[in-house]
């Protein structure tokens, strides 16, 4: 939760930026087409996954390609502060958090972990409830 609370903020800290910046700028006819996209804006997947209440969602961040160097240095800090910040969250949990997470996302990367089996299944379920 608090993950997500510090990337909400982020984004929105992030679009405020681009909004203030952009708004003493001339706009160009075009839009900018995002590096690595290739489904227009209307046709793009935003819920990937779900499980019970919890979701994985995907955020395209179209003009970040247009921004200053200035406004994606602040981008990557607050990406990495996000990064940092949910490493404390876990530690803070228990002693050995981090290792426990670091063995269960090994587990649900790894391309033999039993995919498709219930016990498979229900792991995935309670890292989406605890993570």
């Amino acid at each position: 939760m608090c993950l997500a609370l510090v990337l909400a903020a982020a984004t929105a800290v992030l679009t405020a930026a681009t909004a203030c910046s952009r708004a003493d700028e001339p706009t160009s006819a075009a839009p900018a087409t995002p590096a690595g996209t290739t489904a227009p804006a209307n046709e793009r997947k935003y819920l990937l996954e779900r499980v019970d209440d919890a979701a994985v969602v995907q955020i395209y961040a179209d003009q970040f390609a247009a921004l200053p160097l200035k406004e994606k240095t602040l981008a990557y800090h607050l990406v990495q502060a996000a990064l940092a910040g949910r490493d404390i969250f876990y530690d803070q949990k228990h002693r050995h958090a981090l290792e426990m997470r670091g063995v269960l996302e090994a587990i649900i990367t790894h391309p033999n972990a039993g995919r498709g089996t219930a016990a498979h299944d229900a792991l995935i379920e309670w890292v989406y409830r605890v993570g």
